[in-house]
């Protein structure tokens, strides 16, 4: 198959995916290591040391052509919107430090919307021409993670005290997300033009095709109780979907292996209309057995794999395992859609052989748009 004949096969499974229209299939997108580690204390500085990691990735999404779209991701974590006001970012080995802004609750009864083209807007704008000017017109360039106001209020004021400010001082912390959301959706926008394209339709930096969703990060919404979740996150995440025009596949961590799987996030989640879609740990199996939680109303882009299944001391040993288990979910699944999978494989070759095993199985519908 030709690149463009699959890239558009693949975005349109994705949509047929996330549009509950699959009918007892899903998307299955396959990854490989690329052994390029992140040099974090040149990140922000040198869009050649991002651009590296993206090439090498890209390299093996085009040789292995599962279900992931091709795209190149100039990341910039959890930064954009927290250095438009001044927040000062450092390193370790491991990724960035955050240092809270407003230490005093008193500095958020002063605060403004800031100017849009400070911070690291002028390094994200330059990494996203570099960008564009080095990979192949077919690969999409994603804009960096769009944060929740949450998410950014509390890296701004600190998590502890932002998060004493929610029963302590409502409504200045009500004042900090109002203008946080505000500044989010003015940055999102001004990224969007610097791209030359609209917010959606939108592909995340995994190569998942959302089609009229964009994909946002939520990780903050785990440490709240569902009130406090729809009062201080959700509410904002509606207005933020209202400024863009847009709504949302909403990203947040659960460690299903520790069995903390933030249960108590699905239900104001579900009641909020600007959330069509989750991209988060939830593994297949805790999908099918919800599958009446989710059904037409919250499409699930697992990023576990197949939890569970032994891997195997060789490649056709783990390729054994790995079709029994698919041949076992999709006979369960029959019928089904809202789901799109990934995984990983250790190299490109068995990559190859276990999407075709998985391809070989999926019992794909008409592929008609």
């Amino acid at each position: 198959m030709n690149t463009n004949n699959w890239i558009e096969r693949t975005k349109l499974r994705h949509r047929m995916c996330l549009e509950w229209r699959s009918n007892g299939a899903a998307a299955l997108a396959v990854s490989v290591p690329t052994g390029v580690p992140r040099n974090w204390t040149r990140w922000f500085q040198d869009p050649a040391v991002m651009l590296e990691g993206e090439l090498a990735k890209l390299k093996n999404c085009l040789a292995v052509q599962s279900d992931v779209v091709p795209v190149a991701f100039p990341n910039f974590t959890a930064a954009v919107v927290v250095s438009l006001f001044g927040a000062e970012i450092n390193f370790h080995e491991n990724g960035p430090v955050y240092s809270p802004v407003f230490t005093d609750t008193a500095d958020i009864d002063r605060l403004a919307v800031p100017p849009l083209d400070g911070g690291l807007m002028p390094q994200i704008e330059r990494a996203i021409d570099y960008f564009r000017e080095r990979v192949p017109d077919f690969v999409e360039v994603t804009p960096p993670y769009i944060h929740t106001p949450l998410n950014s209020a509390a890296l701004l004021r600190g998590p502890g005290e932002f998060y004493a400010d929610l029963c302590l001082e409502p409504q200045r912390a009500h004042r900090l997300l109002s203008i946080v959301t505000e500044t989010a959706a003015g940055a999102a926008t001004r990224l969007f033009d610097h791209l030359g394209r609209p917010p959606a339709p939108f592909t995340n930096w995994m190569g998942i095709h959302l089609g009229d969703l964009v994909h946002i990060s939520d990780d903050c919404c785990v440490n709240l109780s569902p009130d406090f979740i729809t009062t201080f996150d959700l509410d904002y995440v509606d207005i933020l979907s209202t400024h863009l025009g847009t709504q949302f596949c909403t990203h947040y961590c659960v460690m299903p292996r520790q069995g903390d799987l933030a249960e108590h996030c699905l239900e104001p989640t579900c009641a909020c209309a600007a959330t069509q879609a989750i991209c988060n740990q939830y593994s297949p199996e805790y999908f099918l057995e919800h599958y009446d939680r989710f059904e037409n109303r919250l499409a699930l882009i697992s990023q576990v794999g197949f939890p569970g299944i032994p891997l195997g001391q060789s490649r056709q040993e783990r390729l054994g395992r790995f079709r029994d288990a698919a041949e076992d979910f999709l006979d369960r699944f029959q019928g089904k859609s809202g789901l799109i999978l990934t995984c990983g494989a250790p190299t490109v070759e068995e990559a190859r052989d276990l999407y075709s095993i998985w391809d070989s199985l999926c019992p794909w519908p008409e592929e008609a748009g």
